[in-house]
């Protein structure tokens, strides 16, 4: 027993024999979860895996998840983290705006949790979870996971607690098997962000290593699903969009670009890639976007 269980050796005595409440917080459940183990107290346990289920609120539940990957106590204590787990992917599913307030490393183990057992489902019922049943749940978790991103970009630009590696991994298909189309302005505008950052030297982006070829992927996924939407999406979005789009990268607007040209001037039969002039033509006839923006665009494009 270390020195931090017997401070609470006192407190589980007035609970086993006292009834007294149990004074829980995020520092202290993996303490009391450890001394029910150690002294085998069954009630003790339950009393916590009861509080976690039915007290916690979606703040101490982000709280207890960053006490135990800050100090790698998770396997000591696995039920109480599933149990926490499980509950905050609740909270998430039901708002996915709240994803702005969960670090990605926590989110994403939440994430692969969730695609072991899709896995497991899909092994013993393939008729009902079939891979269309997955991907329409998906573009719920790339609302979450867009939220998650954009906060952890925007909130501390010095040193963002995403890394184009963790944005690498969380957005994998096997993770996120569908993207809709506001999820993937959100992906686009944080990637941007992530490249120029390293572009600028930050220490924090120079360690993340990444695999260019998956963020290519990214990109293709994320133009594929906006340019089907895009007149509607510009037609109810337009600051929105416009506002992402000036953090995209050059290659992402390069994509995005021709493929809603070509949309516009279905007419168009060449494979060949479209000339600078024709580009800032086929653009400027949609009328959609501010012509600062555009011109922007075909800027960096053309850079």
């Amino acid at each position: 027993m270390n020195e931090e269980e017997a401070k609470m050796v006192p407190v589980v005595l007035d609970f086993m024999y006292c009834g007294s409440t149990l004074p829980l917080s995020a520092d202290r459940l993996h303490i009391l979860y450890g001394l029910a183990e150690t002294l085998d107290i069954p009630k003790l346990k339950e009393a916590m895996q009861l509080f976690v289920q039915n007290a916690m609120n979606l703040n101490q539940l982000i709280d207890f998840l960053t006490f135990v990957s800050e100090r790698n106590i998770g396997a000591t204590i696995q039920r109480l983290v599933l149990l926490a787990e499980s509950k905050l992917f609740g909270f998430l599913v039901k708002n996915s705006e709240q994803g702005s307030l969960v670090p990605p490393q926590i989110l994403y183990r939440i994430l692969q949790k969730r695609k072991q057992c899709i896995d497991i489902l899909k092994e013993r019922n393939p008729i009902k979870y079939t891979n269309k049943w997955e991907k329409d749940r998906s573009k719920v978790i790339g609302r979450i996971i867009g939220e998650c991103c954009i906060q952890a970009v925007t909130s501390n630009r010095a040193s963002p607690s995403l890394t184009l590696r963790m944005l690498e991994t969380i957005t994998n298909p096997g993770i996120l098997p569908a993207i809709d189309g506001e999820t993937s302005l959100k992906l686009l505008q944080v990637e941007g962000m992530l490249i120029q950052m390293s572009k600028c030297g930050s220490e924090h982006s120079r360690k993340s290593r990444v695999n260019e070829t998956n963020l290519l992927q990214l990109e293709k996924r994320c133009v594929s699903t906006l340019v089907p939407q895009w007149r509607s999406m510009i037609r109810d979005n337009r600051p929105s969009i416009t506002t992402a789009m000036k953090n995209f990268t050059p290659t992402a607007l390069a994509q995005l670009l021709l493929a809603v040209s070509e949309m516009y001037e279905s007419d168009t039969s060449t494979s060949e890639p479209m000339s600078k002039t024709h580009l800032e033509h086929t653009t400027l006839q949609m009328g959609h976007l501010e012509a600062d923006v555009l011109e922007e665009m075909v800027a960096q494009v053309y850079h």
